[in-house]
């Protein structure tokens, strides 16, 4: 359920209550939705620079840890898929198939480093 749809929802749900007699008052009446139900703000994953992605790409092909997580990855390059997209299917193929962890910082480049 989005921010916007809760407060109406539980409006319903206390006129229901209200009406059966389970409760006096609608307590969602008292929320100011414009600042209560505000959605959480969005962080966007930083880009990877033109003159850094060679260096990734290398740091994509010599990881050894999981070949899952380094062929997704190596995947996501080919295609262009998102993230939140790879582990959708990889939910559906099995659970928890593809893990990933945020970009790591090292040598003054962005890697992404898989935590399976």
């Amino acid at each position: 359920m989005r921010h916007y749809q809760a407060r109406p929802a539980m409006r319903a749900v206390f006129q229901y209550g209200i009406i059966h007699g389970a409760c006096d008052r609608d307590p969602a009446a008292d929320i100011d939705s414009a600042t209560a139900l505000k959605g959480a703000p969005v962080t966007h994953q930083a880009r990877v620079s033109q003159l850094k992605l060679p260096q990734l790409l290398l740091d994509v092909d010599a990881y050894q840890s999981d070949a899952v997580t380094r062929l997704a990855l190596q995947f996501m390059t080919l295609t262009f898929a998102r993230t939140t997209e790879m582990i959708q299917v990889g939910d559906k193929l099995g659970a928890g198939c593809f893990s990933f962890a945020g970009p790591v910082i090292r040598r003054g480049f962005v890697s992404m480093v898989g935590s399976s």
